[in-house]
């Protein structure tokens, strides 16, 4: 099949849609299918993978790193040219919106992908009208879903959530699949050298800066942590526009030295990060599925987590970490727990790994073409 990936946001913004994406693509490519990325354009940024089409692109507001794309009448001449199977949507932004017109107007089969709780996160970013912004957020993803021939969903919850919208296609659940050993390589003590850590027992969060994030969560949490086991730091790898407020927190709680702000991380250095670390915390209440936290159990760390929609199927029943509720004082005592039981951190170190190989991205990808597959021979009738 010749498929067509639009994405909204891609390298070098990273963030868990953009691995997704990847990854699906080279896995796709693998099994000897042809997938086009059309994504925006970045001033400076060269592409190392093939098949690569960048469209004309301006800055997002509030939205760090972030760019949309001016589809104007280049999309449709893109699609003329190269008559793609098959449209896979991966966002319901600009490049998305052009797309999935398009797609109705050459007949061509047409996937979309429910990456992002948006709804949820206007509120960190727009304090102004937030409500009467979530309610046309809503509109917005209802009928553009509604106009895929069918919806992926990260998770059972995000499903539902989509159904409780009034999401009208068909919707199938499909998580995003990891590639097993990518972090394999990891050097622990490299990290904890680079960054000054001798003893100390390491907490780790990957993953875009913004508050909906909830990273502020996990400051407090560390806050409570410390004053029962001194030895414990708090790594945050990543960037975007909460850093700074982060870094005033952290601040004004004394906790300077004990709230390592990374930035960015290649893929070696995040490895090094995955291999020092002894837990993987996730505070986000707002991510449908957080492909972060298989990252960090593909490497054999357990993870701790506010027990919200995206996270429960990943973690599936706690066999690759536990499960907090939304209040610090809980979140904090599980991860006492797992830093000083020997016995269960050995369990959920081993229920983590066996949960990352059900989630390959080798058996996703299977899922992603049997979806595919389905679809061709319906639209071939």
């Amino acid at each position: 099949m010749k498929i067509c990936f639009i994405v909204d946001a891609y390298y070098p913004s990273i963030d868990g849609a953009a691995t997704s994406i990847r990854n699906f693509k080279a896995e796709l490519e693998r099994k000897g299918h042809n997938v086009y990325v059309i994504c925006p354009r970045y001033p400076g940024y060269k592409d190392t993978e093939k098949n690569i089409i960048r469209i004309r692109s301006f800055k997002v507001p509030k939205a760090a790193g972030y760019r949309l794309a001016i589809p104007l009448s280049t999309l449709e001449k893109i699609f003329k040219k190269e008559k793609f199977d098959l449209i896979h949507l991966h966002s319901f932004f600009t490049l998305g919106q052009k797309a999935l017109k398009l797609t109705k107007k050459y007949g061509i089969p047409v996937v979309g992908t429910y990456h992002t709780q948006f709804v949820d996160y206007v509120p960190g970013y727009y304090k102004i009208f937030s409500k009467a912004l979530q309610k046309v957020a809503k509109r917005v993803i209802v009928n553009f879903y509604g106009k895929c021939d069918v919806t992926l969903a990260p998770s059972p919850q995000s499903k539902k959530i989509l159904e409780d919208y009034g999401v009208g296609s068909k919707i199938v659940v499909l998580p995003t699949g990891i590639i097993i050993d990518q972090f394999k390589g990891g050097d622990g003590e490299r990290f904890k050298k680079k960054y000054g850590l001798k003893k100390e027992k390491i907490l780790l969060f990957v993953g875009r800066v913004g508050h909906e994030k909830n990273i502020s969560f996990l400051i407090k949490a560390l806050k409570k942590i410390i004053e029962k086991q001194k030895n414990v730091v708090l790594a945050i790898v990543g960037d975007g526009v909460a850093r700074k407020s982060l870094e005033l927190l952290t601040k004004k709680l004394g906790l300077e030295g004990k709230v390592l702000f990374t930035g960015f991380l290649d893929k070696q250095n995040l490895a090094d990060a995955y291999a020092a670390c002894t837990i993987f915390t996730f505070a986000s209440l707002t991510d449908t599925q957080g492909i972060v936290l298989l990252e960090a159990m593909s490497a054999g760390k357990p993870v701790v987590a506010i027990k919200a929609h995206g996270v429960i199927d990943v973690l599936d029943k706690e066999g690759g970490g536990l499960l907090a509720k939304n209040n610090v004082s809980d979140f904090s005592e599980k991860t006492l727990l797992l830093l000083n039981g020997k016995t269960l951190y050995t369990k959920k170190q081993k229920g983590a790994k066996e949960r990352a190989k059900e989630m390959s991205i080798q058996n996703k990808t299977k899922e992603l073409i049997a979806v595919y597959n389905s679809l061709m021979k319906k639209k071939a009738k």
